[in-house]
């Protein structure tokens, strides 16, 4: 194989070395179907140059896959340099001649593509340095997944979120990024082993629930799952989430977990206003309801002062009538009194005449009092009847019931009159004593009938102050009938008024009833939120 690499000689072949070369051109051209024939990209350059002097058919078909990402096309590739490899950053020519230098890995970029090269020494049958051997591959694809990879490394370790990955056969923790390091250096006083020994430990040593549930860790089908506890003073929130790959194969189970201490106390203070709000809404439908139902009560009472007010009118305006009515018979009282004291001014002249006629009477009855001697004692009974007349007379007013009983007697005493004329003479003496004293009566009377008017004058006078005071009420009452009659009115307002504040109070209640369906959502929103 080596001989297929070796320099023509410049002199022309011996018989005896014609016919050896034939022989092992046989094996080489044999050795070198066999590079032809690889599927590897295999290069071959002088070590003292660089100049690349061979290069497989797998190679130049990989070369014309690249296309404009190579720098030669697949006919240039043997000839060209070495260098044609490089990214510009090393001499690979005075590298593939230098010994020292090789066995020589490298992946680098060239245009679009990634290339691994892999350079060694091929010696002859001396052990000389007789060519220098590249295999390459186009690994492109490997590299662009593993910058993906590191980036996305990068990305978990800076990320600032803590994060473990577990062992899926375990629960280990086989891997924490950067934010969970710094997080548990920060809670170290209160685990039970040191930050820096977490990776290897099981997870339920950070999360000791854990312990409760056995194979959560290495069942995909229990995850992902929730839990809040207690770390020292700390309130820790954890999430584990099962990693698959893209054939759905478990890989394990990835931990995020935070503090989250104020936030557990920001969620029992919303816990508690969304409570507190429930209430208070529900407090306010109450009272709502309150409203309305005193709206209605309201509504109920004005209708009932409105009827109330408007009897009042009525009885107002009745009073107001009797008033005037009253007003009119004290009217009618007064001219009633005015004519008894006429009346009684004129009884009092006609008792002063009767008077002057008594004393008259008493004179001449002492007159004939001789003259009638023998009939005085019929006189005497006759002027104590006539007196017993007068005050029958003077008590039954014009009834005058005594009369007849008198007149009767009169009649009886006249019969026996006639028997006993002797009596006259007494019956004269009392008259003239009966006179006297008729005088003394009709004086007596004089002086009441005196004191009636007197009295009248001051009924006269009452009864017009009574008038006045009369019309005063009267004015009063009006006056009273039209208040009343504009609190009519303004009951009605009212009622209309209890009215509106009665829908406004149904609208209040309403609101009310939607706000507590919003508070009662909001405090189911807000306890699925904290869950």
């Amino acid at each position: 194989m080596l001989s297929f690499f070796q320099k023509e000689q410049e002199k022309q072949p011996t018989r005896t070395e014609t016919a050896s070369a034939a022989a092992e051109n046989a094996t080489t051209l044999t050795e070198a179907d066999v590079l032809e024939s690889l599927p590897n990209n295999i290069i071959l350059c002088k070590p003292s140059t660089g100049q690349i002097t061979y290069a497989n058919a797998t190679s130049r078909h990989t070369v014309e896959l690249m296309g404009e990402s190579f720098p030669v096309t697949p006919d240039a590739l043997e000839g060209a340099s070495i260098n044609i490899f490089s990214d510009g950053g090393e001499d690979f020519e005075a590298m593939v001649g230098d010994p020292a230098a090789l066995p020589f890995n490298r992946v680098l970029p060239l245009g679009s593509e990634f290339l691994e090269l892999r350079f060694n020494i091929l010696r002859d049958k001396n052990g000389s340095h007789e060519r220098t051997i590249l295999s390459w591959t186009r690994v492109t694809e490997r590299e662009t997944f593993k910058a993906e990879a590191g980036r996305l490394t990068q990305m978990v370790d800076k990320m600032p979120i803590n994060a473990m990955m577990c062992d899926p056969q375990t629960g280990a923790i086989v891997y924490m990024n950067d934010s969970s390091k710094a997080a548990l250096a920060g809670l170290a006083q209160h685990l039970s082993v040191s930050a820096d020994a977490m990776v290897g430990q099981n997870l339920s040593v950070f999360c000791q629930e854990l312990q409760q549930q056995p194979g959560l860790l290495v069942d995909p089908k229990k995850l992902p799952f929730k839990t809040k506890f207690e770390l020292g003073p700390e309130t820790i929130g954890l999430s584990i989430h099962a990693i698959t790959d893209d054939h759905g194969g478990y890989i394990g189970p990835m931990a995020t977990w935070a503090i989250v201490t104020a936030q557990a106390q920001v969620e029992a203070m919303v816990s508690q206003s969304s409570g507190e709000v429930a209430a208070e809404t529900a407090s306010l439908a109450d009272q709502a309801s309150m409203m309305a139902s005193i709206a209605e009560q309201n509504i109920g009472i004005s209708s009932k002062v409105a009827d109330a007010s408007g009897q009042a009118t009525d009885n107002v305006q009745a009073v107001a009538a009797a008033t005037e009515e009253l007003a009119n018979s004290i009217s009618q009282i007064a001219d009633q009194v005015a004519h008894a004291s006429r009346i009684s001014g004129n009884a009092s002249e006609k008792a002063d005449q009767a008077n002057t006629v008594g004393q008259e009477l008493s004179e001449a009855s002492g007159k004939i009092s001789d003259v009638v001697k023998l009939i005085n004692d019929i006189a005497d009974q006759t002027n104590l009847l006539a007196l017993n007349a007068t005050i029958e007379a003077a008590r039954a007013g014009e009834a005058g019931k005594g009369f007849a009983v008198v007149a009767s007697e009169v009649k009886s005493l006249a019969t026996q009159t006639a028997k006993a004329t002797e009596d006259i003479s007494h019956q004269v003496e009392s008259i003239q004593e009966q006179s006297r004293r008729m005088v003394e009566s009709i004086t007596e009377i004089s002086e009441i009938i005196r004191e009636v008017t007197a009295i009248a004058t001051e009924i006269d006078g009452s009864t017009n102050q009574q008038g006045a005071a009369t019309q005063e009420i009267s004015r009063s009452v009006d006056q009273a009938a039209q208040r009343t009659k504009e609190v009519s009115d303004s009951m009605d307002e009212v009622q209309q008024a209890s009215q509106k504040a009665a829908d406004v109070a149904h609208a209040v209640q309403q609101s009310a009833d939607r706000l507590t369906e919003v508070a009662n959502g909001l405090q189911h929103e807000v306890s699925n939120l904290l869950k």
